[in-house]
């Protein structure tokens, strides 16, 4: 085989490299897409259950209030003044930060999912534009294996 064919043979090598190395880099850039979608529809879950824990939490919370007073006034005790009304007011207060918390615990994971699909819709756009400086670097090679075997 002359030099010149050896060359020829060389650049198509190197073009067909590229263009393997781009399809892969592609095919990875789907798979991170696919991720960030996939953790995009995770924190809309956790959203929704965060919804669904607080208003859970506000009616379990109504129930327990409702049964304190029902005590106290079953005992004879005034329920609107003194001790039974800071004892309500106590409560009430306990479980409003209690709900706060279970938003803010959803809120912060509902958050790391947001970034996780950021990054990976990154890592995917990074993943692409290696995929095609490889195929363009095969072109370079190409064309510096045909100059070359000109020679």
């Amino acid at each position: 085989m002359s030099a010149g064919a050896g060359s020829v043979v060389g650049a198509a090598g190197g073009l067909y490299a590229g263009a393997q190395a781009r399809k892969g880099a592609y095919r990875a850039a789907e798979l991170s897409d696919y991720n960030a979608k996939v953790s995009v529809q995770k924190a809309k879950g956790i959203k929704r259950d965060t919804e669904f824990a607080q208003r859970r939490h506000a009616k379990a919370g109504a129930r327990i209030l409702s049964s304190q007073k029902a005590r106290a006034g079953h005992s004879g005790a005034d329920v609107q003044s003194g001790a039974n009304l800071a004892l309500d007011y106590e409560q009430s207060e306990e479980l409003e930060l209690e709900s706060l918390l279970i938003g803010l615990e959803g809120r912060e994971a509902q958050e790391r999912m947001m970034s996780q699909a950021a990054i990976d819709t990154k890592q995917g756009e990074l993943t692409r534009l290696k995929g095609d400086n490889q195929r363009i670097a095969s072109y370079i090679g190409a064309g510096s294996s045909l100059i070359g075997g000109m020679k």
